[in-house]
């Protein structure tokens, strides 16, 4: 089974007519193949899983995933600081890959950064990599 962060095949067609289908196909899907012994050697290094953003499939350390994050983090600040049209676009980088982003397609990349960074705390803490 695919350990996912958003279950995009799950969105009805009313959210993808609405928000769209660079925002319904975000995804981030974690490495099946981690275990504890992972974490031991080099923590920051290893593959965590895969982003899925505007049809590009991005392998993502877990340095790579936090760094991501707090880029985005910035971002979304800026963007809900200013009062925006709702089709004005924001430029991000994503691992050396340029997209225009919504300001609601901004907030739910950074949902899915968030979650991922939230559930592979959790998963280790938990011994689920056992």
């Amino acid at each position: 089974m695919i350990s996912s962060v958003n279950h995009p095949w799950g969105y009805g067609q009313s959210a993808i007519d609405r928000y769209g289908d660079f925002w319904a196909n975000l995804d981030f899907t974690f490495n099946d193949n981690l275990r504890e012994s992972s974490f031991k050697r080099d923590f920051k290094e290893i593959n965590v899983g895969t982003l899925h953003v505007g049809g590009s499939n991005i392998r993502m350390s877990y340095k790579e995933l936090i760094d991501q994050f707090v880029e985005v983090r910035h971002i979304v600040t800026l963007a809900h600081i200013k009062t925006l049209d709702k089709n004005e676009t924001f430029h991000i980088n994503v691992h050396h890959r340029e997209f225009k982003l919504k300001k609601h397609e901004i907030s739910k990349l950074y949902e899915t950064l968030d979650g991922a960074l939230t559930i592979l705390r959790k998963k280790y803490a938990l011994g689920l990599y056992l």
